[in-house]
């Protein structure tokens, strides 16, 4: 009599083409032992349908293990697949109106780093945020008169002007925040600022863009630039170029030193 033993087959995490070598080598173990249970079975009249029918019973076995494991394998590789992109899918499902007022929120409890934060978030999400969230953003770095907040904010507004979103910046917010950036000593940016006010003929009144020189020419490289707008800003109005009868230039006038 032939003895039978009843092997149990454990899950192991291993790779697909290792599973794949595993069971050719099984099937060649079975196909083996077929054959010499089939001499055996010759040497002691056992029918030959038995043994076919055994053989075959090990290959469906056999081909059903194969099939179970590829399916687990594809459903791990899918768990890790989904858990890659859960951030993403998160950050998509948040809703662009309500990371508005959160960064509103934000902004009115003057904590810095959660409002830029959020408007990262939402500059991932949809770009700008709305006119008045920027903006109340700028003042919110402006008051912190911190560099770390300061040179956020300019960077904002650089931002800004290289993707043609200059019309989302308010003239107030960018005054206040070229005074925050003279104040701490950043003489360049604040200078900077003034330079793209004009460019966008936003003028600040002289009171304004002169509380910024004198900020900025307490530094020895700010006094070099705060006398180079003067003089850019004096050419503006050189040679009676603006015309002071034309109610449109009262902006400009009321930039004349």
């Amino acid at each position: 009599m032939l003895s039978w033993r009843k092997t149990k087959l454990q899950g192991v995490s291993v790779h697909q083409c290792r599973f794949s070598s595993l069971f050719r080598g099984v099937l060649v173990d079975a196909v083996g032992v077929t054959g010499t249970q089939s001499q055996a079975s010759l040497q002691h009249g056992l029918p030959g349908k038995t043994v076919l029918s055994i053989a075959r019973n090990h290959s469906v076995l056999l081909s059903k293990l194969c099939t179970s494991t590829r399916l687990d394998v594809w459903s791990i590789d899918r768990t890790e697949a989904f858990s890659t992109i859960s951030g993403s899918i998160l950050l998509q499902a948040r809703d662009p109106a309500k990371l508005n007022e959160e960064i509103q929120i934000a902004v009115n409890q003057h904590r810095c780093d959660e409002a830029w934060r959020l408007f990262e978030q939402h500059m991932q999400m949809e770009g700008f945020p709305r006119i008045s969230v920027v903006n109340n953003v700028l003042v919110c770095f402006a008051e912190s008169l911190d560099s770390n907040w300061l040179q956020k904010g300019y960077i904002l507004v650089e931002q800004a002007f290289d993707e043609g979103k200059q019309n989302l910046l308010e003239k107030e917010p960018l005054l206040y925040l070229s005074l925050a950036l003279a104040k701490s000593g950043m003489a360049v940016p604040a200078s900077t600022i003034l330079r793209k006010l004009v460019e966008v003929e936003e003028y600040p009144h002289v009171s304004a863009w002169s509380a910024v020189l004198a900020y900025m020419s307490l530094a020895g490289s700010g006094s070099y630039l705060s006398a180079e707008l003067v003089l850019e800003i004096g050419y503006l109005f050189h040679n009676n170029r603006v015309d002071p009868r034309k109610k449109s230039n009262a902006p400009l006038l009321a930039m004349k030193p």
